[in-house]
């Protein structure tokens, strides 16, 4: 889910074009709808979190009569695509609980979900929603330091405002999103929707795409904090998989880590090793509604592969254009 938010921080931007070849080539029937209703949208994106699923998630233990009543049927609705209402309950929850960091998370994701599944040119309304997701987000970590869901919705949110801001704010913000997942990781959660939706498994895919993304250029950490890694990336994207094993996104991510590193090392078995574990993703299960988008892109990177670094979930992301000054600049407004 949460699939690549994270091209280049995020650059599948509208704004900032001029600095990034981005291709979002995808069939017809693959493409974004303009519902915010799960049931109708495919939603493209970082489609992190599963609430697709079936059950019902546990409700925390702070929450108790009617606020567990509420907990229990912003989960329903959410899996049901009712995206508005379920929004709703978890705001009741944050009014009537606000030293609980669970609410903040499910509202940010909420939020999230709303401004991803709404039509690409409908760019007021997706910042709007986005900019609403950062902020619960951002509450709960302040509500309790060590709500490591808080940190990846707040990482997906500024993901989401890199995409519709541009990629100058994006590349202003690269230090805050890395840490972010640091922190978040760090913190080891244990919360998990089901066994294949796990917040730190999520948290390690969404370093790894972050670190395939940014390129490693050596000077690239003075001018905007971070650099890409791909060794780095290869370790989270497998501990991810440890966790999780099965997904066709996580699957899908490494091989094009294997791909990039292939290709920026000069490693041929790398390239081979990568197109293997593509293949292998064409045959996984379908768990997210995203997964048919998934496997389009491994196909097209079977056949290109030399498009591992620039894959973004969302299309492909030329970042050779990007010059030094114009990120010296970014960074320093």
């Amino acid at each position: 889910m949460l699939t690549a938010l994270i091209a280049l921080l995020l650059l599948s931007a509208t704004a900032g074009a001029e600095l990034v070849a981005v291709d979002r080539t995808l069939p017809a029937h693959l493409q974004r709808g303009g519902s915010v209703r799960l049931d109708t949208d495919i939603g493209l994106g970082l489609d992190i979190d599963n609430t697709d699923a079936d059950g019902e998630s546990e409700v925390p233990a702070e929450y108790e009569g009617r606020q567990a009543d509420l907990w229990s049927e912003g989960d329903r609705l959410e899996r049901a695509g009712a995206l508005y209402e379920s929004v709703q309950r978890f705001e009741a929850l944050v009014s009537e609980r606000p030293d609980v960091s669970a609410a903040y998370w499910r509202t940010a994701r909420g939020y999230w979900r709303i401004a991803d599944a709404l039509p690409r040119e409908e760019q007021e309304r997706r910042i709007e929603y986005f900019d609403l997701a950062d902020a619960r987000a951002r509450e709960g970590i302040e509500t309790d330091s060590g709500c490591a869901p808080c940190m990846l919705w707040k990482y997906a949110a500024m993901g989401g405002l890199s995409m519709t801001r541009g990629f100058m704010w994006g590349a202003r913000h690269a230090r805050e999103m890395l840490g972010l997942l640091d922190r978040g990781i760090a913190l080891k959660p244990t919360y998990r929707d089901d066994d294949k939706n796990s917040t730190l498994a999520n948290l390690y895919y969404a370093r790894a795409v972050f670190r395939r993304m940014v390129p490693d250029w050596f000077w690239l950490p003075w001018v905007i904090g971070v650099k890409g890694n791909t060794e780095l990336a290869l370790l989270d994207i497998r501990n991810a998989m440890a966790l999780t094993a099965d997904r066709v996104d996580y699957q899908v991510e490494l091989g094009a880590i294997l791909l990039c590193q292939g290709k920026r090392k000069k490693q041929p078995e790398r390239i081979d090793q990568g197109v293997e574990a593509l293949k292998y993703a064409l045959t996984i299960p379908t768990y997210l509604r995203t997964d048919e988008i998934e496997r389009y892109y491994a196909k097209v990177l079977v056949d290109q592969p030399e498009k591992g670094c620039a894959y973004s979930g969302e299309g492909f992301i030329d970042v050779n254009k990007v010059k030094r000054s114009d990120l010296v600049s970014a960074t320093a407004k």
